[in-house]
């Protein structure tokens, strides 16, 4: 932290950006401490087709639940969609699309 806090300040990073910054790393550093590296050895330890049965299980779950997902789309796609899904970690509070009127 101090390498980033020497680049921040070398740089004249925005105070309030610093502080941004450094509660995000903080977060994510915190986030991979509590994520068990022994799951996804686990995961990755399963044969392929196990591995894709399991994500669309998981994740189809997820995308099913959603009205607008099952409604709209059939369930082979649903399947394919539920392995395309990926985990980004976020900030608490960071923005993740916005939409702009212009009058």
């Amino acid at each position: 932290m101090q390498l980033l806090t020497r680049f921040l300040r070398r740089n004249e990073v925005d105070p309030k950006l610093e502080k941004k910054i450094k509660q995000y790393l903080d977060f994510l550093f915190d986030h991979e401490r509590e994520m068990k590296n022994e799951e996804t050895a686990l995961i990755n330890s399963l044969s392929v087709t196990l591995r894709e049965d399991l994500y669309k299980s998981i994740n189809g779950k997820i995308i099913k639940s959603n009205q607008l997902f099952s409604k709209s789309f059939g369930s082979t796609f649903l399947s394919h969609l539920a392995m395309k899904v990926e985990e980004h970690v976020l900030a608490p509070d960071e923005i993740i699309f916005q939409v702009l009127l212009f009058i």
